[in-house]
């Protein structure tokens, strides 16, 4: 875009270096003709100045002859009448003929001139003409020169103008993208973050898990006639296992109905598992299809793991 506005703008000079260039051609053929109508009118008004200074001469010399001859011709009037008659005629003659010679040269003269003062006259005319017609088509050039000159104005101060828009939508897309860019690194800290933080919940869940299942498996695991017996009571025994009991709740306040659900089984399996497994060689207190009542409120001391 550059490179085609320097080459406009070096074809417009070059155009313009052209018009001034002719203009000055057309001046000076102007001032050249203008010098030589002057000179030939010099040389006219010279020429017939001389002609004039040549005519009075001639004249002036046909006069002292005419005096000298009407001199000479009043001395000898009284001896040679007849013949003094005869020598005023014929410079008389010789007059007239040299005067009509004279006559012809200054017409013919003037005539040259003049036609040569028409021909610089029509020649300045036509010059006067051609330079009228250049400075017309000139000025008309110059005119569609100044009218191209001023729409490439227009055009470039509207392509600066569409520039500089773009260059502000340009920024302000660019702000716009760092501040998406931006928010889309704050997402993606928030999103590895939460990630963490449930890989983190996983893995507790996962522990969690494991220890409820473990739990569950020793509760559920059948024990021997020892182990089924009731341990001895004793205060600091039950302070214990009541204040073990208490820390277990609020450790784990979420498996209370689920503890308390494994208990009610883990009851009754070992109420199987003491019927069953008896140690040999005593005595049967009860028959086998003897069923233990149900208690409202069984004691948590006897049955608690």
């Amino acid at each position: 875009m550059k490179c085609d506005m320097a080459i406009e703008d070096g074809v417009r000079s070059l155009q313009a270096a052209k018009s001034d260039l002719l203009a000055g051609s057309a001046q000076g053929e102007t001032a050249r003709l203008k010098l030589m109508l002057d000179y030939a009118e010099n040389e006219l008004a010279e020429d017939h100045k001389n002609y004039l200074d040549a005519l009075h001469q001639k004249t002036s010399q046909s006069k002292d002859l005419s005096e000298r001859d009407s001199t000479r011709s009043s001395k000898k009037k009284g001896f040679e009448a007849g013949e003094g008659v005869v020598i005023v005629d014929t410079h008389s003659d010789v007059l007239k003929s040299e005067i009509q010679l004279l006559g012809a040269e200054n017409e013919k003269l003037s005539l040259k001139k003049t036609a040569e003062v028409s021909g610089l006259l029509l020649e300045k005319d036509f010059v006067c003409h051609q330079l009228k017609t250049l400075e017309s088509d000139y000025a008309d050039k110059l005119r569609r020169k100044a009218d191209e000159v001023d729409k490439a104005n227009e055009k470039i101060t509207n392509l600066v103008a569409r520039m500089e828009e773009l260059q502000s939508t340009n920024s302000e897309k660019d702000k716009t993208i760092k501040a998406l860019e931006s928010e889309i690194a704050k997402m993606e800290a928030d999103a590895g973050a939460q990630r963490n933080e449930l890989s983190r919940v996983n893995k507790e869940l996962e522990t969690f898990r494991k220890s409820r299942d473990a739990a569950a498996t020793l509760s559920l695991r059948p024990r021997s006639p020892e182990s089924s017996r009731p341990p001895p009571r004793s205060k600091n025994n039950d302070k214990s296992r009541s204040g073990i009991q208490v820390k277990k709740e609020q450790f784990h306040p979420k498996e209370s109905n689920h503890a308390s659900r494994s208990e009610k089984g883990s009851r009754g399996i070992k109420r199987e598992t003491t019927d069953v497994n008896t140690i040999p060689g005593t005595p049967k207190l009860f028959s086998s299809s003897f069923k233990a009542p149900k208690l409202k409120h069984p004691s948590p001391s006897i049955y608690r793991t």
